[in-house]
C-alpha cells in the first residue's frame, strides 16, 4: 500500500513542480484532485488481497451539521450566517507482512446562505505508510498532511465554518526511499532520502518542493552499548521566488551506561545559501545529550547543541500514573512553515496509553494547524509546551499550555504566541456525555497589532445504538485587537453522526 501511496504522491509532486505559479482556482482544483486520489488510495489499499492478509482496522463516520453564526464586528458591519457541513471521515491503521499504515482523512463540504463560496471544501489528513520493498535492505515511507490554518497573523483559530473568511487550506506530501546494507558485522551503509511537496490554496504563499539525500556509515551488529555514525547530507528546497541548498557532514555516537541512561554526542560542519540577516550561514556544529528512562512510565530525551543559527535544543518528557499523564516539549531550531506544516500529529494519550477520542466523532483527537501562516522565510522556532491529562471513571480533563517565539531570518520580525486551553468531558450516562472547552490564545508581533482571542464552548452528545449520535454545541468567541478592531461571535451547531462499518 505504501508503494501505491508513493506513486500518487510522486505524480502530485511532478504536477506541482511544473506549475508552481497558479491562480487560486487552479490551486483549489489541484488540492481537490490530490486528496481524492489519497482517499482512493486508502480504499484500494484496504481492499487489495495483500492488505486483507494482515491485521487492519477501518473506522468510518459521516457527520451532518448545521451552524448558526452571529458576529458583531467593532469596525465593520455585523454579520450573520447559516451553514450546512457534511463531514465524511475514514481512518485506517494496521499492518500486513512488510507494510504498515496509519491514515486518517476527513472531508468537510460547507454550504452557506451568505453566498460566500471562497472555501467550500476543506481537508483534514494525517497519514503515514511504510513498506519493506526488499528484505532488510530497501524501504519506502510516505506521509501526507492537510489542515486549515490562519490566513493572517492572528491568534484566532479557524474551522470549516469560518474558513471562507479567516482560513486557508494547507497540505504536504513526502516520499522517503531508504537503503540499508550490512557491509560486515562492524559497519552498515545507510541512505535515507526524502522528497517533499507542501503548499496552500493562498496566492500570497508559495509552493515548496524539497529534496534531501543522505549517506551514512553506521555501527554494525558487533556494537551493542556503543553506537556511532558518520555521514553526509545534501538538501535542496525550491520555492516560487528562489532555491536554497544546504550541505553538512556529521559524526555522532551514543553510549549506553546502563538500562536507564544513554549518552549521545556529535560533531559536524554545515553550510547553507538560504537568505539570512546573520553574518554567515556556515559553521561547525556540535551536539550533546541523552536519554533517561528510569521506568516504563517515565521517559526523558534531551539534546543540546550549537550551529550557525546559535544554540539549539530539543527536550521532551513524559510521565504516566494510573490516572494522569504529563507530556512536555522544549525546543529551539531553525525551520520554516513548510517543514512545520508537514509534521504528522500524534493524538493525545490517556494514562493507559490509549488515544484521547474526539467526543464529536469518536476518532483520535488531533490538534488543528493554528497560528502558522505559510511564508517562504526561514525562522528560529522556540517552543515550550505542556499537556496534562487526568482520567477518572467518568471524567477526563486535559490542560495544555504552549508558548512559541518565532524570529524570522530576513525581516527580523519577532512573533510571540501563547495559548492556554482546558478541556473536560463527563460521561453523564452510558449514552450521554458533556464536554466543555476554554481557550485563551494571544499574539504579540513586532510587525502587527497585538491580538488576543477567548473561546468558550459547551457541548452535549447523545448516542443512539452503537453507530449513531446527535450533539449540540454552543460556543462564544471574543477577539480583541490593539488597534481597536476585533469581534464578538456566538455560534450554535447541531450535528448528527453515524458509522457504517
Amino acid at each position: 500500500m505504501a508503494t501505491v501511496m508513493a506513486t500518487v504522491m510522486v505524480k502530485t509532486v511532478d504536477l506541482a513542480v511544473t506549475k508552481t505559479k497558479q491562480n487560486s482556482s487552479q490551486k483549489k482544483y489541484r488540492i481537490c484532485i490530490g486528496f481524492v486520489n489519497v482517499l482512493l488510495l486508502i480504499l484500494v489499499g484496504f481492499f487489495s488481497p495483500y492488505t486483507w492478509a494482515g491485521d487492519w482496522k477501518l473506522t468510518d463516520s459521516i457527520g451532518i451539521s448545521t451552524s448558526a453564526l452571529q458576529r458583531d464586528n467593532k469596525n465593520s458591519p455585523d454579520t450573520t450566517d447559516l451553514s450546512l457541513q457534511i463531514r465524511p471521515n475514514i481512518s485506517l491503521n494496521g499492518q500486513s507482512g512488510r507494510t504498515s499504515a496509519n491514515i486518517r482523512y476527513g472531508l468537510t463540504s460547507s454550504f452557506r446562505d451568505s453566498g460566500n463560496n471562497a472555501t467550500n471544501l476543506s481537508h483534514s489528513l494525517n497519514g503515514s505508510a511504510r513498506s519493506e520493498i526488499y528484505e532488510d535492505q530497501i524501504f519506502l515511507t510516505a506521509t501526507a498532511r492537510a489542515g486549515l490554518t490562519t490566513a493572517r497573523s492572528t491568534s484566532a483559530s479557524v474551522d470549516s465554518v469560518t474558513a471562507a473568511n479567516d482560513g486557508i487550506q494547507t497540505y504536504a506530501l513526502t516520499l522517503g526511499p531508504s537503503f540499508r546494507h550490512h557491509l560486515s558485522k562492524y559497519v552498515d551503509i545507510v541512505s535515507d532520502n526524502t522528497f517533499g511537496f507542501s503548499g496552500s490554496d493562498s496566492n500570497n504563499s508559495s509552493d515548496s518542493f524539497t529534496q534531501l539525500y543522505n549517506i551514512n556509515l553506521n555501527s554494525g551488529r558487533y556494537f551493542s552499548r556503543f553506537n556511532w555514525s558518520a555521514g553526509f547530507v545534501d538538501s535542496f528546497r525550491q520555492i516560487d521566488t528562489r532555491t536554497e541548498n544546504t550541505q553538512s557532514v556529521n559524526a555522532s555516537g551514543s553510549y549506553r551506561l546502563n538500562r536507564k541512561i544513554q549518552l549521545r554526542a556529535g560533531l559536524g560542519y554545515s553550510s547553507s545559501d538560504a537568505p539570512t540577516s546573520r553574518s554567515s550561514n556556515s559553521s561547525a556544529n556540535w551536539t550533546f545529550g541523552g536519554n533517561w528512562t528510569p521506568n516504563s512510565r517515565t521517559v526523558l530525551n534531551a539534546i543540546f547543541g550549537l550551529n550557525h543559527s546559535g544554540y539549539n535544543w530539543n527536550a521532551n518528557f513524559s510521565h504516566s500514573t494510573r490516572r494522569t499523564r504529563i507530556e512536555s516539549l522544549f525546543s529551539r531550531s531553525l525551520t520554516n512553515s513548510a517543514a512545520l506544516g508537514s509534521e504528522l500529529l500524534e493524538p493525545g494519550l490517556n494514562p493507559d496509553g490509549t488515544p484521547v477520542l474526539d467526543p464529536r466523532d469518536g476518532l483520535p483527537l488531533l490538534d488543528p494547524l493554528i497560528l502558522l501562516v505559510p511564508t517562504d522565510e526561514n525562522f528560529i522556532n522556540t517552543v515550550f509546551s505542556t499537556a496534562i491529562t487526568i482520567t477518572g471513571r467518568r471524567t477526563t480533563v486535559i490542560g495544555r499550555v504552549r508558548l512559541t517565539q518565532r524570529d524570522y531570518d530576513v525581516s527580523d520580525i519577532t512573533d510571540n504566541l501563547s495559548s492556554l486551553s482546558l478541556t473536560a468531558t463527563r460521561q453523564l450516562s452510558p449514552r450521554t456525555s458533556l464536554s466543555a472547552n476554554a481557550v485563551i490564545s494571544d499574539l504579540k508581533s513586532s510587525n502587527s497589532n497585538d491580538d488576543r482571542t477567548y473561546d468558550l464552548s459547551l457541548g452535549l452528545t447523545k448516542s443512539f445504538g452503537r453507530k449513531s449520535s446527535i450533539s449540540a454545541l454552543v460556543s462564544h468567541r471574543l477577539n480583541e485587537v490593539s488597534n481597536g478592531s476585533g469581534y464578538s461571535e456566538n455560534r450554535l451547531t447541531l450535528s448528527v453522526n453515524s458509522r457504517f462499518l
